[in-house]
């Protein structure tokens, strides 16, 4: 199939398969943790895909303003963080926690491409 060319599938396959063993084995210790990974798994199938069918040249053209809208999300840990093991570094939405710093490293890389790259 032509939409499939280029794509590493023996990679593709041994991270299916990494995570579903991942996922298994959490279930196995705690049956609501692993079927909340699972469904974070799906979700990131979900995103995956959509970034897969997605523009090539997005991320790239937007790598500025995802930039900035990491540091704004890191600038709002200030008033708005949940101390979580002695560290204000966290988000909470309900059940739900997370590491802002994560996505802000992710588009820090790709405005240093941007900047690196020929031609800026």
């Amino acid at each position: 199939m032509k939409w499939t060319e280029g794509i590493d599938k023996l990679g593709l396959g041994l991270y299916f398969l990494l995570c579903i063993f991942a996922i298994a084995n959490i279930y196995s210790v705690d049956q609501k943790l692993g079927e909340k990974q699972l469904i974070f798994f799906c979700i990131s199938l979900f995103v995956g895909l959509i970034i897969f069918v997605g523009r090539s040249k997005f991320f790239e053209n937007m790598a500025g303003i995802i930039y900035i809208g990491g540091v704004l999300l890191l600038i709002g840990l200030f008033p708005f963080g949940k101390e979580i093991l002695g560290q204000k570094n966290w988000y909470k939405f309900g059940s739900f926690t997370m590491q802002p710093v994560e996505f802000a490293n992710r588009y820090r890389i790709d405005a240093c491409e941007l900047c690196i790259k020929p031609g800026f």
